[in-house]
């Protein structure tokens, strides 16, 4: 996020962006390019009013047909600027540029994202994780009692910043793909569920929970699902199912319980009930994790403070306890029959893992049949 105001404020995608020392808006005098890529540009700007650093998000000119985008684009800024909260991203600003381009001015955060504090220290303290993670929760719980749920939770979405006083502060940011909850009969709850119909797997598969990745409905239980990861990884120093294979991510979402965090990094003394919290979010069935964030933070708090019993279903979630199946969808993984849902890699991987042993055999020795008809009829 550090960048010099000497930088030349150019589109690196090479398409037509914002150019240096333009004031964008009337109110902004643009500085330099933060970052980009192929969907928009990020540019560090100046305040003509107050002075104040800010960041201003363009799509990139090259993507200004793809109308899905823009109406993701006009709501992740619509939403964030209604979760008014000290660890949520601010946003000062958004709608069409003179252009007709989306934009939207957002705080500028000098800081670093927490999956680089976790790849510097491989590990973080479990007394600075958690208290890294309440803020978090904060700022998600704020969100879930606003009808928005993030569903792209994960260490590259959260930035670490200090405050005036010099203390480390949390911000969570891009609600690009988060989802609001409208109450049925809302007008406006169909348009957003074009947006985020079931089938469509929505968010990056390492931090996704299982229902997710089989194509269904995220819901608050998805979101701690992924506090339950980020918790583990910055505990840990590694996610739990890390893998370059995405099928083997998929898998291990859907059917591996991994080692609590107290097993895997024995030398860090990280205490047994902060792993039993860590693996209760984990749980495969969302119906097993706890019912809200303040649970998830409540249990958090208590382990800091350390009087009081866990639930009773944390104190189980560490060993592989649950025999309970998750509900089969009607084809799991975004290739339902319904109407608007997709097919995917993901959610065919998704499919094949949920099934048994005896059915995969049963379906690869009927694709096989098939292909030798099919060759017996060729010749």
């Amino acid at each position: 996020m550090v960048d010099s105001d000497r930088n030349i404020a150019r589109d690196t995608t090479g398409r037509s962006g914002l150019e240096a020392d333009e004031v964008f808006n009337g109110k902004w005098r643009v500085l330099s390019v933060l970052g980009s890529g192929g969907v928009s540009t990020v540019y560090k700007a100046r305040s003509l009013a107050d002075d104040r650093l800010v960041a201003i998000k363009v799509i990139s000119a090259g993507r200004m047909r793809d109308e899905e985008l823009i109406k993701r684009f006009m709501r992740e800024a619509r939403m964030t600027s209604r979760l008014d909260h000290p660890n949520a991203v601010k946003v000062y600003e958004w709608g069409l540029d003179e252009r007709e381009r989306p934009f939207m001015v957002i705080e500028y955060l000098d800081g670093e994202s927490l999956d680089r504090r976790i790849a510097r220290h491989r590990g973080i303290r479990y007394k600075v994780a958690l208290g890294i993670m309440q803020q978090i929760c904060s700022a998600v719980s704020k969100a879930h009692s606003l009808g928005i749920i993030h569903r792209d939770l994960k260490p590259g979405n959260i930035m670490l910043i200090c405050d005036e006083l010099n203390a480390e502060m949390v911000k969570v940011v891009d609600f690009g793909i988060a989802k609001l909850e409208t109450p049925a009969g809302d007008e406006g709850g169909i348009k957003e569920a074009a947006l985020t119909r079931d089938g469509a797997i929505m968010g990056t598969p390492l931090y996704m929970a299982p229902e997710q990745l089989r194509g269904k409905k995220a819901d608050v239980r998805s979101d701690i699902y992924s506090l339950g990861l980020i918790l583990y990884e910055m505990l840990t120093g590694i996610h739990p199912f890390s893998s370059r294979n995405t099928a083997e991510i998929v898998i291990g979402h859907l059917n591996q319980v991994p080692s609590a965090p107290f097993i895997v990094r024995a030398d860090l003394a990280i205490p047994e009930t902060i792993s039993q919290v860590a693996m209760w979010a984990l749980a495969k069935n969302p119906w097993e994790r706890p019912v809200n964030v303040e649970e998830f933070q409540a249990a958090l708090e208590r382990c800091l403070e350390e009087p009081g019993p866990l639930p009773e279903a944390a104190e189980t979630a560490s060993v592989p306890a649950s025999t309970q199946p998750l509900p089969e969808p009607e084809l799991a993984g975004g290739i339902s029959n319904r109407t608007g849902a997709r097919w995917t890699f993901t959610g065919l991987i998704a499919q094949w893992a949920s099934w048994s042993e005896d059915k995969q055999l049963m379906l690869i020795i009927a694709i096989l049949a098939i292909i030798l008809c099919t060759v017996a009829m060729i010749r």
